[in-house]
């Protein structure tokens, strides 16, 4: 975990807050604008994910999904684990998150090799 620590706080739809000292470790953003290459595949919406380590060492993960559209309201997911698979099952494995990942450091290929 970088050294630098500061308190975040993360909204959530429907359940409270988070507030945490920790550390961001990645974030990935896509863009509303078709006409960039991230892109998100959805005209005036776009996603945001971040990944932080707090400093007992649990993991916080954030989505964002934010819209220009008049009537909708973005949303705010996160979670909390010390687990790798359950943040990895958060994300999932789109774009972004495999961004988050490799920004992130962390191999999440599926390895037959691997002895049970």
């Amino acid at each position: 975990m970088a050294n630098i620590l500061k308190t975040y706080m993360m909204q959530r739809d429907n359940d409270r807050p988070l507030r945490f000292t920790g550390s961001r470790i990645a974030v990935a953003a896509s863009s509303a604008d078709r006409a960039r290459s991230d892109y998100s595949g959805k005209v005036g919406r776009r996603e945001i994910l971040q990944l932080y380590q707090t400093q007992r060492g649990d993991y916080v993960a954030a989505r964002t999904r934010i819209t220009q559209w008049q009537g909708e309201r973005d949303t705010h997911e996160a979670i909390v684990s010390r687990s790798q698979d359950a943040i990895v099952a958060f994300f999932g494995f789109g774009p972004l998150a495999t961004e988050i990942y490799e920004i992130a450091g962390w191999d999440i290929a599926e390895d037959l090799d691997a002895v049970a």
